[in-house]
């Protein structure tokens, strides 16, 4: 689905929602997620970051792990948003999150995402003035994802 970035938008993401919000079908709630997803990244392409958080947490509030890997994506955008905002420390919590869900049968991209979250911890900790938290976070990034025989 392609993201809108018309900002009247949000009610075709708001009927799917509402439609199929509470549906049984795994297909069906893939699809809510997705929507919630897409809401929220358009959201914050238009500024309204409050929202954006709320369409993310609604990803996450979900339970069970989506084929699209969308609680993946709702943790990494939100980190993006919380960034955005200052609020930093919540961004490390969320990423440590982040990483925890990521194994070696996570698909590609998602692993990138976690990678990339590592490095953001990595900055933030350092931007606080925290060397050791910082390096803490180089050393997981490079156990998870680095280089064998390094």
């Amino acid at each position: 689905m392609k993201i809108s970035s018309d900002p009247d938008a949000t009610h075709v993401y708001d009927e799917i929602i509402e439609h199929f919000g509470d549906s049984s079908q795994e297909g069906l709630r893939e699809q809510v997620k997705k929507a919630l997803l897409n809401k929220g990244r358009m959201l914050m392409t238009t500024g309204r970051a409050a929202e954006a958080l709320d369409a993310f947490d609604a990803v996450l509030a979900h339970p069970g792990t989506s084929q699209a890997g969308s609680e993946l994506g709702a943790m990494f955008w939100k980190m993006s948003v919380l960034s955005s905002l200052g609020r930093e420390h919540e961004v490390a919590e969320l990423c440590d999150k982040l990483f925890e869900s990521i194994d070696p049968t996570t698909e590609l991209r998602l692993r990138e995402a976690g990678a990339s979250a590592l490095l953001t911890e990595a900055s933030i900790l350092k931007a606080g003035g925290d060397r050791i938290g910082e390096v803490a976070s180089y050393d997981t990034l490079l156990s998870k994802f680095g280089l064998p025989g390094l």
